[in-house]
């Protein structure tokens, strides 16, 4: 895996690499608990910003009660903010942003919910340094059975998309450019979909590598001035999700 796109001279517009990766606390396809293979596998594809979804902070056995977050940040040496969604007996459950800039949180954004319900979050932060300081990340995980909640959920983040630049990193349970996900495409673009016109299952996008095999619910969206310069899928072992990779030029502030 090559390395993160770079600025090629002065005055050049901004370019990073955002990683989106539902990492299954650590579980894979093989049922086997192995963070250390989320860790290589991130370190591989270098970003410059990942939001994770699905990690354990001392949560429970199922984890070996590890705080994942701090695990990767400090194995991959990049700046962490948390984003929980639900605690339980001293533990949590939600999501990260990894940063290789520091970053500042703006807010953890408590999504619609039912009863009965597993909670859902948007971790909002700010980058405060770096070629692309100024720019806004949100880390988020929708529901996967409850079409209506997930619609609600979707208009939420609609609302966080703003004028300026913004990236959201998401597992968002459906077709990034689903109708049933509205409002969301009319305030976020699908990287996917900007950098190459269209999804098609044979092109290697799908995400969930779990029956039927050919599920993209994961996605990098943009919203104000970001554009895609590479999108990809990397088939990498250590959870039951592909990590979405996308290099980005932030094209303004």
């Amino acid at each position: 895996m090559d390395g993160p796109a770079t600025p090629g001279a002065p005055g050049a517009a901004a370019v990073l690499r955002a990683v989106t990766w539902n990492v299954h606390h650590g579980v894979g396809t093989d049922g086997r608990l192995d963070l250390g293979r989320v860790a290589s596998g991130l370190a591989g594809l270098a970003p410059d910003v990942a939001g994770l979804q699905e990690l354990d902070r001392r949560f429970g056995p199922r984890s070996d009660h590890a705080d994942q977050p701090a695990r990767l940040a400090d194995a991959l040496g990049l700046h962490l903010l948390r984003g929980p969604a639900l605690s339980r007996g001293g533990g949590e459950y939600g999501v990260a942003l990894l940063t290789r800039d520091p970053a500042r949180p703006a807010a953890l954004h408590r999504l619609p919910g039912r009863p009965g319900a597993e909670p859902r979050v948007a971790l909002e932060a700010v980058l405060d340094a770096g070629p692309a300081a100024g720019l806004r990340v949100v880390v988020t995980h929708l529901e996967p059975r409850d079409a209506g909640l997930r619609r609600e959920q979707a208009a939420a983040l609609a609302a966080l998309a703003g004028p300026g630049p913004a990236v959201l990193l998401a597992d968002l349970n459906a077709r990034p450019d689903s109708r049933g996900l509205a409002p969301l495409p009319t305030a976020w673009r699908d990287a996917w979909v900007a950098h190459r016109g269209r999804w098609r299952s044979r092109a290697g996008g799908a995400t969930h590598p779990g029956r039927p095999g050919r599920r993209r619910i994961d996605g990098v969206l943009l919203a104000g001035p970001v554009e895609p310069v590479a999108v990809r899928v990397v088939p990498l072992p250590g959870s039951d999700h592909r990590p979405v990779v996308a290099d980005l030029r932030i094209t303004g502030g």
